[in-house]
């Protein structure tokens, strides 16, 4: 994937971050739903349960771990969460295995979005 793509999606992330930690989030949880036909109350109910983790907090040992652990961090975890949840929806046939996720993390494009690399 092109890596301006790859930036783009990581800028994209960190602006849900912003509206899903926001003081208003049940309202944006509620306006998600109703844009997807959801029920808002059970959209805000699953939200909150919902693993989130400070993008900053990404970038450490919490979020990545040790070289050698990365699969144990935060990230790879609700990465892979992701993709069983997806196939459990039907919505993906084969979730991506915790080795596949682990060899594409790069941590460049989470630093330079917290450095102010959005647009």
């Amino acid at each position: 994937m092109p890596p301006d793509v790859v930036q783009g999606y990581v800028c994209a992330m960190y602006g849900a971050w912003k509206l899903m930690t926001a003081p208003d989030n049940d309202e944006v949880f509620r306006k998600a739903a109703a844009f997807a036909d959801a029920n808002p109350d059970l959209a805000v109910k699953a939200a909150k349960a919902w693993p989130i983790w400070a993008p900053s907090d990404e970038v450490s040992q919490q979020g990545l771990r040790e070289p050698g652990g990365v699969a144990n961090g935060a990230v790879a975890q609700a990465y892979h969460r992701t993709g069983q949840w997806l196939q459990r929806q039907g919505r993906l046939d084969t979730p991506p295995t915790m080795d596949v996720i682990v060899a594409y993390i790069d941590t460049s494009y989470a630093q330079k979005a917290l450095g102010d690399g959005c647009r």
